[in-house]
């Protein structure tokens, strides 16, 4: 994939988890990983989680909001992906705003892709600070919902 590109171009039905059990930052970041590994996106699921896990540690991708956006760049996946999954009640994940988070974006990229990287990854947080995409998303019941949400988003957003 190369040049311009949407986030919902990125996401794929199989990779979304709706009202995913709570459990431990490190148990959502896990499914979601698996997510990718059952949809042949990794080459090296141990490689993959511990640079998601690693950048974690060093700080909280939970940036508020009950939004979290774990990332990383790992030759362990062959192109840029979005994996997402909503959470219930929310579970703690050292958020900025120390509120539970319920929606997660996991974003990975091959090393190589830090443009497309940095650009999805702003363009993610852009989009979740606007109050009604995030409550959009907190009612959708089905995959194709969260992808046809951030396909009537970035139609709607003119720069």
């Amino acid at each position: 994939m190369n040049g311009e590109f949407n986030l919902s171009d990125l996401m794929k039905e199989e990779l979304i988890l709706l009202k995913e059990r709570d459990g431990s930052k490190l148990e959502v970041i896990a499914a979601l990983v698996d997510l990718l590994v059952k949809a042949g996106k990794v080459r090296n699921s141990d490689e993959l989680l511990s640079t998601i896990w690693d950048r974690e540690r060093h700080c909280s991708t939970g940036i508020g909001r009950g939004v979290a956006i774990p990332h990383g760049r790992t030759n362990a996946v062959r192109d840029i992906i979005i994996a997402f999954a909503k959470i219930g009640e929310g579970i703690d994940f050292q958020a900025l705003d120390g509120k539970p988070v319920h929606l997660v974006f996991l974003l990975v990229t091959p090393e190589k892709d830090a443009g497309r990287y940095l650009q999805a990854l702003s363009r993610l947080s852009r989009l979740l600070k606007k109050n009604n995409f995030r409550q959009r998303l907190l009612q959708a019941q089905e995959p194709s919902e969260v992808i046809r949400i951030f396909r009537e988003e970035e139609y709607s957003y003119k720069p």
